[in-house]
């Protein structure tokens, strides 16, 4: 960035890849350890509930991130997240009108997450450049 802004993504650093390769590594192993298993196996329970429990971490680790910006940063990150949040809410509506009216698909949540990340990601750029 020039002029001395700091870089709106630079929270997401090597400390926080520190803080969430350990979890990214136990949900992919939970994962593929779930699917190597039976549907009755209740350790197939446990390994989605390892999985669930590292997203969550995942989920904390870059609030935290966040939380380490500046004023002004963190509210542009609130302001892109907020406009994500609403952005997805009406991709799902339209798709889902669509659905009911016979025609179009229904986005899985890994589709929707990652129109989230994208908007979000968007939205911060924008952001940014408007704050300069």
């Amino acid at each position: 960035m020039s002029g001395g802004r700091p870089n709106p993504f630079g929270c997401f650093d090597r400390r926080f890849a520190v803080e969430l390769i350990p979890a990214l590594a136990a949900m992919v192993a939970a994962l593929a350890i779930a699917g190597l298993l039976p549907r009755s196996e209740p350790t197939r329970l446990l390994m989605a509930g390892l999985s669930s429990g590292a997203l969550a971490w995942t989920i904390i680790v870059a609030v935290a991130a966040i939380r380490r910006l500046d004023e002004l940063q963190q509210r542009i990150h609130l302001i892109a997240i907020a406009v994500s949040f609403a952005a997805t809410g009406a991709l799902l509506a339209m798709t889902l009108f669509f659905k009911v009216a016979g025609v179009g698909w229904f986005p899985s949540g890994l589709v929707l997450s990652e129109f989230m990340l994208a908007v979000w990601a968007g939205g911060v750029v924008v952001l940014e450049h408007r704050y300069r």
